[in-house]
């Protein structure tokens, strides 16, 4: 005997994740920072919040702030050495939200218009 979960459940799974991710991508400034994260992470070099600080020009508070949103969402991980934290790109999760995305619009006919915006901004990075 199979145990499945409800096909409800699974939606309701996914709706969730478009959410977390969609709201940790609502600020221009968190975008800016994935995609610098991730093109560091690709030239297999480590970043650090001093790093972002020096990049994009704002407050470490400032930056910390948007790093803590991306982290819980799980689009970022942290790994943290003596005092400092190094960040990496969780592709798992961004794949899986980009998937989900598309699966909604597809259901929903185009009711998240994130979909298209966001495959246009990360399609370069793959």
């Amino acid at each position: 005997m199979r145990i499945r979960k409800d096909n409800k459940d699974l939606m309701e799974n996914e709706i969730l994740l478009i959410a977390d991710v969609s709201d940790a991508l609502a600020h221009p400034l968190r975008v800016k920072i994935l995609k610098y994260i991730m093109t560091q992470n690709r030239a297999m070099k480590t970043v650090c919040t001093k790093d972002l600080v020096e990049e994009f020009g704002y407050a470490q508070a400032t930056i910390s702030q948007h790093m803590k949103k991306l982290v819980l969402s799980g689009l970022v991980e942290s790994k943290h050495k003596e005092k400092f934290s190094y960040y990496y790109v969780n592709l798992g999760l961004l794949a899986r939200y980009m998937n989900c995305q598309e699966i909604q619009c597809r259901l929903k006919g185009s009711i998240y218009i994130t979909c298209d915006r966001l495959h246009s901004v990360l399609a370069q990075r793959f």
